[in-house]
């Protein structure tokens, strides 16, 4: 039972982290964050173009991280609820633009419609970002969950086999470190998703060192799982 457990809740998940990428946020800071500047003196078609193009990258962005959201079987159903609304909104500001873009007949119109683009919805430094690491965050608090849970279950386990005579100094060592991992990981994880939420187009730049210490969290809570199923592994082994 205990080692049928570990593969699947804890495996699984594992597997699921190593798949979402919470390195992504270095690539968004390279993004460029400055509206585009249409030269409309000499040639305001391309520059009307070159605006309806960034929307295009934009709207597809959004839909990359809507399947993102849709795929993701960790997130609470709160978090997911209040990642569809921020897309949705995100989605609807875009393809708003978008149509008044294709009507721009001045230089004065393009221009307060490609700033608008940028730093009205953020789509890349502020919605990527917020979007990923909460659906990280969601599934490593997911598998450290699973993880506690089987916590009772080893101790039980220990138990049984300490009360035949059988030394387990190894296996109670690894225990300890298993929940010192397991501990650490929930820690850091635990007000993530709820900051991450939190953030707005406006908040930008301010709110970029909290993106970073979000992924620095996640980072770290990442290797604490690893760790812990390191450990899991040695106790398995050794009740067996």
């Amino acid at each position: 039972m205990l080692k049928k457990f570990m593969k699947i809740s804890v495996l699984t998940g594992m597997v699921t982290l190593s798949t979402l990428g919470v390195g992504q946020l270095s690539a968004h800071a390279a993004t460029s964050t400055k509206p585009s500047a249409p030269t409309c003196s000499t040639n305001f078609s391309g520059a009307q173009q070159l605006v309806e193009s960034e929307l295009s990258a934009r709207t597809t962005q959004l839909g990359k991280l809507q399947t993102r959201v849709n795929r993701s079987t960790a997130l609470s159903q709160d978090d997911r609820s209040s990642l569809i609304s921020i897309l949705s909104n995100e989605q609807n500001g875009i393809s708003a633009l978008s149509s008044k873009v294709s009507t721009d007949t001045t230089c004065q119109e393009l221009k307060q419609d490609a700033h608008a683009m940028v730093y009205d919805y953020r789509v890349y430094v502020v919605v990527t970002p917020q979007t990923d690491l909460t659906v990280v965050a969601d599934s490593e608090s997911s598998i450290e969950s699973s993880m506690t849970s089987l916590e009772p279950v080893i101790q039980s386990a220990i138990n049984q086999e300490l009360a035949k005579g059988k030394d387990l100094t190894a296996v109670e060592q690894a225990f300890a470190s298993y929940q010192s991992e397991v501990t650490s990981a929930t820690s850091l994880t635990s007000n993530i998703s709820s900051t991450m939420l939190a953030q707005v187009p406006s908040g930008y730049p301010q709110n970029w060192q909290t993106f970073l210490n979000a992924r620095t969290s996640t980072e770290t809570a990442r290797t604490n799982i690893h760790s812990a199923y390191s450990e899991l592994k040695i106790i398995v082994s050794g009740l067996k």
